[in-house]
């Protein structure tokens, strides 16, 4: 599964550098969304990559909905479809 969710964490990050998005990896602390895509405009999206089917930790959900309280954008993603979904509704295609 850990193999499954890194290709799609690979994938998605190709994508969006590919058109001018640059994107940041988040180690630290754990439980923190896996990466921040700036996009052009000022705004950035916090992405925890997850396995096809797989749902955040509570941990991870805890600091996602802290983040949209916040007001940023963030979530989980275990596709290319929904990740693209996303990217388009930022204006990035």
């Amino acid at each position: 599964m850990k193999r499954r969710e890194a290709s799609l964490e690979r994938w998605c990050v190709r994508w969006a550098r590919a058109r001018g998005v640059v994107v940041s990896k988040l180690t630290d602390p754990t439980g923190i969304p896996d990466h921040v895509f700036w996009i052009p405009g000022g705004r950035p999206v916090l992405i925890e990559f997850k396995a096809v089917g797989l749902e955040p930790t509570q941990l991870q959900e805890y600091y996602l909905t802290e983040f949209v309280g916040n007001g940023y954008r963030a979530l989980s993603c275990d596709n290319r479809t929904l990740f693209l979904e996303m990217m388009k509704e930022c204006g990035v295609e």
